[in-house]
């Protein structure tokens, strides 16, 4: 439950932290599924109008360690599929600091318009 609201406080922040611009978030939706062995499987689906704007794409930073009343937590997060409007998109993965980035889209291609982005992912020891 902890984790739970940890991904919600950190989607709200990235939320009002985003800088103003012409394109907008319209729906950010998380699933979250516990497995037996203490993982989650989380499947986020993000709905982006970019409007008239060209775009690549867009990014996606996922805090990979955090404090609860003091308490550094620390999770290994390992991504299993990107999309974009149902069909595969390639993305990268990179690790900075304590953040897994994602850079979703094609460097050579433009997007616009209303799009929708899903990521799936497995957390290690997501339950605790």
């Amino acid at each position: 439950m902890r984790f739970q609201r940890w991904i919600f406080h950190n989607l709200v922040i990235a939320l009002l932290a985003a800088p103003l611009s012409a394109w907008l978030i319209e729906d950010f939706h998380v699933s979250l599924f516990p497995e037996k062995d203490g993982s989650m499987l989380v499947e986020e689906r993000i709905t982006v109008d970019f409007g008239r704007e060209k775009k690549h794409g867009i990014y996606r930073d996922i805090p990979t360690s955090f404090k609860i009343q003091g308490i550094k937590h620390s999770r290994r997060f390992r991504v299993i599929d990107v999309k974009k409007d149902d069909l595969e998109v390639p993305y990268i993965v990179r690790k900075r600091k304590n953040r897994l980035w994602v850079r979703i889209g094609d460097s050579k291609r433009y997007v616009s318009g209303v799009n929708v982005y899903e990521i799936t992912y497995r957390v290690e020891r997501g339950i605790d």
